[in-house]
Order: C-alpha cells, then sequence, then structure tokens
C-alpha cells in the first residue's frame, strides 16, 4: 500500500473518530452529565442483597480454590458472572438516556405541585427498566417518581409531586436517574445536569372582602353615572338626541312634558393594593409578620384578577398600572416571589399614591406590618387597613 493512500485512511480514520467524539459531546451536553473528572466514572453502588452476594461469593471462591471442588467452581463462576451483569446492564440502561424539562404550571408555596419531564432512551440496544428520576437540588426530601418500562427510541413522559414550603426563586441544576436493573444487586446511578430557575409564588388562600361591600347591593357595585346598564339611574326631562324608546310616558302625561328614562353606567369599581413593605432589611430579622402579609397581597390580588376586576399595585420598589389580565396578575405575583422589607427608596411614595386613588374613587386595600406607619393615620370610607388574620380563610397549608 503507497504511503499516500495509507495517509488518505488515516486522515478518514481521524475524522471518523472526531465525529464520533463530537456526537458523544452533544449527547452528554443534551442531557449535561456528570463533571468531566467524573464523567465516564460507572455510577454503580452493590444495593444489600449485592454486599451479600458479594460476601458469599468471596468465600465461595476460597472454598472453591482450597478444596478443589468443579461444582464449587461452577457455583462461583455462575455468581460472578451474575455481578457482572448486573452491574453493567444498569449502567448501559442509563447510559444514553436524555432528560428534558417541559413547560410547567405555576408553582405556589405550601400547595402541591407537578413538574413534568421528558425522558428518551436514545440507546438502539438496550431498554431501560425501573427508572427512577429524584431531583438533588429540592429544599427537602428529594421528590422521585419511576418508569417501569422504556424501549428503545422510546420517549415518557415522568411527573414529579413537589411542595415547597416557601416563596423564592429556586435554582436547581442536578437530576438523579437511577435502576436495579437486572438483578437488584446493583443500583446504577447517573447524575444530570439541567440547569433551570424555579420561581415559587406565595401561598394563595380564600379571601373575604365581603366587608368592602356591605350596604351595597349585589357582589360588584356600580357606579352611579349615566350609561348603558339595565338599572334605573333616575328619570329626567327629554333631550335632543335622546333615545324615543326610553321616553316614560306615566310621567310625561303626569308632568306634561317629555321624560325619559336615564340609566346608570356598567363601570364597575376599581380597586388599589397599597403593599407597605418599609422596615428592617437586615438579614436576620424575623419575617413572621411580614410572610402573612405577602401572602394576603397574593391573595387580593388573585382574588380580584379571578372575578374580572381590575387593580394597581403600589410598594416602596415599584409599581403595577391597573389591569384584570393573566399577564398582570403573574407581574405582580412575580413581585411579590421575592420582594424583602426594606428600607424606604427612592420608589414611590405610598402615602401620596394612596391620596391619589382615594381621590380617584378607588377601594384601596393597604397592607402594612409597621405598627406606626404612615399609611395607618389616612382615613377615607374606601380606604381598608386589611389584617391577613381576618381577611382569609386560613387554610392548613403542606409544608416540607
Amino acid at each position: 500500500m503507497s504511503p499516500r493512500l495509507r495517509a488518505g485512511r488515516r486522515r478518514k480514520w481521524s475524522a471518523a473518530r472526531g465525529r464520533g467524539a463530537k456526537g458523544a459531546r452533544l449527547v452528554e451536553s443534551a442531557s449535561d452529565s456528570l463533571p468531566k473528572s467524573s464523567r465516564f466514572r460507572l455510577g454503580v453502588r452493590p444495593t444489600r442483597d449485592g454486599l451479600r452476594l458479594l460476601f458469599l461469593l468471596l468465600v465461595m471462591g476460597f472454598a472453591a480454590f482450597n478444596t478443589r471442588n468443579n461444582l464449587l467452581y461452577l457455583m462461583f463462576s455462575v455468581g460472578v458472572a451474575s455481578t457482572v451483569i448486573s452491574a453493567l446492564a444498569g449502567w448501559l440502561s442509563l447510559r444514553r438516556l436524555e432528560l428534558v424539562a417541559e413547560e410547567n404550571e405555576d408553582l405556589y408555596a405550601g400547595t402541591k405541585s407537578t413538574e413534568r419531564f421528558l425522558v428518551r432512551n436514545r440507546s438502539r440496544l438496550m431498554s431501560a427498566y425501573g427508572v427512577k428520576l429524584e431531583e438533588v437540588d429540592f429544599p427537602g426530601p428529594s421528590p422521585a417518581a419511576s418508569v417501569t418500562h422504556l424501549g428503545r427510541g422510546e420517549t415518557a413522559t415522568v411527573a414529579l409531586e413537589k411542595v415547597y414550603s416557601r416563596r423564592g426563586v429556586f435554582e436547581s441544576e442536578r437530576m438523579r436517574l437511577m435502576t436495579g436493573f437486572a438483578f437488584g444487586l446493583f443500583q446504577a446511578r447517573r447524575e444530570v445536569r439541567l440547569a433551570r430557575k424555579i420561581t415559587v409564588f406565595p401561598h394563595i388562600s380564600q379571601v373575604d372582602i365581603s366587608f368592602v361591600f356591605q350596604g351595597c347591593s349585589g357582589s360588584v357595585p356600580k357606579r352611579q353615572r349615566p350609561g348603558e346598564s339595565e338599572e334605573l339611574l333616575r328619570l329626567r326631562e327629554y333631550a335632543l338626541g335622546d333615545n324615543l324608546h326610553h321616553i316614560h310616558w306615566k310621567s310625561t302625561a303626569k308632568l306634561g312634558r317629555l321624560m325619559v328614562r336615564e340609566f346608570a353606567a356598567e363601570q364597575r369599581r376599581r380597586f388599589s393594593i397599597v403593599f407597605d413593605n418599609s422596615g428592617d432589611e437586615t438579614p436576620g430579622a424575623s419575617s413572621e409578620p411580614f410572610e402573612p402579609m405577602v401572602s394576603a397581597a397574593a391573595s387580593l390580588a388573585s382574588h380580584l384578577a379571578a372575578h374580572g376586576l381590575a387593580f394597581s399595585f403600589a410598594s416602596i420598589d415599584d409599581t403595577f398600572p391597573h389591569g384584570a389580565s393573566v399577564e398582570h396578575l403573574r407581574g405582580v405575583l412575580m413581585y411579590l416571589a421575592v420582594v424583602q422589607p426594606r428600607l424606604q427608596s427612592s420608589g414611590p411614595d405610598l402615602v401620596t399614591w394612596t391620596e391619589e386613588a382615594i381621590r380617584r374613587d378607588e377601594t384601596v386595600f393597604v397592607l402594612s406590618y409597621q405598627q406606626n406607619g404612615p399609611l395607618r393615620f389616612l382615613s377615607a370610607p374606601q380606604l381598608h387597613l386589611v389584617d391577613p388574620a381576618t381577611v382569609l380563610f386560613q387554610e392548613q397549608a403542606i409544608g416540607v
């Protein structure tokens, strides 16, 4: 074979090796497995039954070596073969698994929720049996779920049920795949790096704001302004351009001039939530009075949005204009998920903001955990100082 032909074959082999290495790296990056220092380590640990078998094999091998008994040699060889198969089968079944996180529903503190993952078996030779998925970085007991069988090229959805005990933004990077296949003598493990940020909203409870509507007809009172509703506002004298169908003939005959019916507007009352989070921002400060206030603010916002009532939100950090959409509610809940007590900053002046809302004839809910806060000295018929202990129907949250 000529040197040129040998060089060409070497180049083709090097290119094939390069493509294979690149493919391996793509598989590892798709599931981001263990760090490079331990990427190719066999993550296999013996179970209790496996430890018993290893001890039995040790005794059996010692006895076979001393007695030269062929039956003992046969039993020893079968035990060693079973051990090797059990150790390699589990590792090979996990080696080509991919893990992808699906888009999940909103998570709330103290509420059971489900996070879904897609597990795909990319192996063309091995099926996976008894695969268990576990979240390593969960702040509490690690939630786990399992897949009974995952054939070659198949994909399965795994649902992890979890409960976060507190609100906030949590970072999770490591997921663990485990299996006891084939004989349950060894447990193969593989850690998958799946970096993601999880936002947990405050705990939501049922809200009782019936005190706002006491003395009003209906759960959502209407403003007493002219409009096109079916509720009669008053009778007045006919003016040019009025609808002739609205003429009140009985009053017209009685008064001797044309009288028309004027109806009330269908505009609903608007609300404002004032969240006073000014206070001690020391990391070691107690959060006992603050957390119920955060939950009450989130519950009020969710209650108003669920009934299609427009509301605004203001704190010493930020303000949200009036809205009743899902996006508006999510923006408020995202803020409440990470809010902390802090000193007065260059943000909005809550006293001024509240006074302007009162002048706009809005119903204002004030939440403040300070006993002598400036908002507690404001007074207006439509201003309500909310106590989390009374506005919320207390429910037993599921803790971790």
